[in-house]
């Protein structure tokens, strides 16, 4: 494919402003009177970004908070998300998409309970947050978020067990919260999952990487709407995994291990 350059002479009027190029002087998106920590940032939309973070009420409690930044518009008012009473919302974690959709998954201690809270924004703002694993009566924590372009997210989290912790999944359509799928456990591996990465491509499908004493990996087909029934073993020993996803559905694993001489060296592995 050619393209045309057209000299910005030719495009009348022909104004730059300084802020047309490089980073904008600092901005605060945030005024409330207490300390705010933990941000978590996801572009939204065609060309805007929205932010959440936590915000201590002053007493013994935290709440989540959020703005949403357009190119126009700047930064909006901030908005509390979570509806709770002092319960410390933590571990949060934000997707967004180019539909102006976005989904943030959090954790908070419910009657001593560590639970999954998630909110779903869209044109009418943040909606009242849902439990999320509320068939499961075990602990639960690291929840993590992804979307595709359409407005799809998929919520991964830690789910305890009796004798086990495993990661499990649901994925949510566009219409919202109230239309997602049942929490379903990712391959059945026994023992405790740790640490899980999650990457979803525009189409739908995903990817979630785990440490289970091994380094393991599961498929989400949007196709199918299913997980692998069995996940892949990418490596016998792994530390820090992360994973990424193009446009085209492949798939790429990074991680730390020791070789047989002490030495640690990342290493990689990719899903074709």
């Amino acid at each position: 494919m050619q393209y045309l350059y057209v000299p910005c002479e030719f495009l009348l009027p022909c104004v730059w402003s300084p802020d047309d190029f490089g980073w904008r002087s600092s901005t605060l998106v945030e005024t409330a009177p207490w300390d705010a920590f933990e941000p978590r940032v996801a572009a939204h939309g065609q060309d805007g970004a929205v932010a959440v973070w936590n915000k201590s009420d002053g007493t013994a409690g935290v709440e989540l908070w959020a703005n949403t930044h357009s190119r126009a518009g700047g930064w909006a008012t901030p908005v509390r998300v979570d509806a709770g009473s002092n319960r410390m919302p933590s571990e949060s974690s934000l997707a967004s998409s180019a539909a102006d959709n976005a989904v943030v998954a959090w954790i908070e201690s419910v009657a001593g309970r560590q639970t999954v809270f998630a909110s779903r924004l869209d044109n009418s703002g943040w909606s009242t947050p849902i439990v999320f694993n509320d068939a499961s009566v075990g602990r639960a924590s690291s929840p993590r978020v992804a979307m595709d372009a359409a407005g799809n997210a998929i919520v991964v989290w830690l789910q305890d067990t009796p004798g086990a912790r495993r990661v499990t999944a649901r994925r949510c359509p566009p219409a919202g919260l109230a239309g997602c799928s049942a929490p379903v456990p990712v391959g059945s591996l026994a023992g405790f999952a740790d640490r899980p990465r999650l990457a979803m491509t525009p189409a739908g499908d995903a990817a979630v990487v785990w440490q289970q004493g091994e380094l393991r990996a599961a498929w989400f087909s949007a196709a199918s709407g299913l997980w692998d029934a069995t996940p892949a073993l990418i490596a016998a020993q792994a530390s820090g995994a992360e994973v990424a996803l193009d446009r085209h559905g492949r798939a790429t694993v990074a991680w730390s291990a020791f070789d047989a001489a002490g030495k640690s060296n990342i290493y990689a592995s990719r899903r074709e």
